[in-house]
């Protein structure tokens, strides 16, 4: 695949190696990814996240934080389980996002100085961002292991959320400097990408409602599946993928999400501006660059045209 970069923008001249990484310190606190957590039998009838098929078996370690996750077979949990173990359990309020995981580390520090076009359109290196942040530079990589799952966390919430953005965002443009995530789907962290479509529909998530962290769990499932698609896992189907989206809107119209109609129908309105429901090819502004650096204009005012529903509203 060939790179093609937005003006002004270098294309890195190196792509690091793990042994030529900055090590990080493992941890006995990591939690295991190989094995999944126990499936529990319920009276109600699901759909499987990954299939659709009507199941009534749940997600035990999800059931026990009130979110009823289903899976028809351990094989079907397994498969999303690489990305969801992070989350698993977790009761997603007032954030979802989990701690950068050993491999982001690794690579945020092995590429800090590499330039990376920002959202308003500015070229800075990680190194030079978190400078303006505030960050001395002789810091940095201790900064990101305190934000190291499995490490300790010496901040407080609400600046672990805000650098947290901010490290998955930078990554995101680093990986992706052609704009176009579809190119290089297959490669990125899962949750590199939910951090940056939460990122942009933040107006119409707020984290204080009861359908937030279920969607949020489903999202998840969803970005793990289309990303493993993408880079070619035969287990996982692009009907497996659609029907991971179809859930999201499933569980958003259901009750148990207590979303009145007019949030449903400006998130939904958002969420398909950004991922089309037959195509899934994913449509956020990273991706829409004219050979000037700016947003496409018809994108650029349909996503307008959303957010001032989304304030009208």
């Amino acid at each position: 695949m060939t790179l093609h970069a937005p003006p002004g923008l270098p294309l890195p001249s190196r792509v690091p190696t793990i042994a030529a990484m900055t090590p990080l310190p493992d941890s006995p606190k990591l939690s295991p990814t190989d094995e999944t957590p126990a499936q529990t039998e319920v009276k109600r009838i699901g759909a499987c996240l990954v299939c659709g098929e009507e199941t009534t078996k749940l997600c035990s370690k999800c059931l026990g934080a009130g979110h009823e996750l289903f899976f028809c077979s351990p094989e079907h949990q397994k498969l999303i389980w690489r990305d969801h173990h992070r989350v698993c359990g977790r009761p997603l309020v007032p954030d979802s996002r989990p701690w950068l995981s050993k491999l982001e580390a690794l690579e945020a520090v092995a590429n800090m100085d590499v330039p990376r076009r920002l959202p308003h359109g500015k070229i800075a290196s990680l190194i030079e961002f978190l400078n303006e942040a505030g960050c001395a530079t002789r810091f940095i990589v201790t900064h990101i292991y305190r934000l190291t799952e499995g490490h300790e966390h010496p901040y407080d919430s609400y600046t672990s959320h805000a650098a947290l953005v901010d490290i998955r965002m930078l990554e995101l443009r680093r990986r992706c400097p052609a704009g176009d995530l579809n190119e290089v789907l297959g490669t990125i962290d899962t949750f590199q990408l939910t951090n940056e479509l939460l990122y942009q529909l933040w107006p119409c998530m707020p984290t204080n409602k009861v359908w937030y962290p279920g969607a949020n769990h489903r999202l998840v499932i969803f970005l793990s599946l289309l990303r493993q698609f993408r880079a070619g896992n035969p287990s996982v189907s692009l009907e497996f993928c659609r029907n991971a989206y179809k859930q999201i809107e499933v569980f958003l119209a259901s009750p148990a999400a207590k979303m009145l109609s007019a949030e449903r129908d400006v998130f939904l309105d958002g969420l398909h501006a950004y991922i089309d429901p037959e195509t899934l090819v994913i449509r956020l502004p990273l991706c829409d660059y004219t050979p000037e650096g700016c947003m496409a204009a018809e994108f650029k005012e349909r996503i307008g045209r959303w957010r001032r529903a989304v304030a009208a509203k």
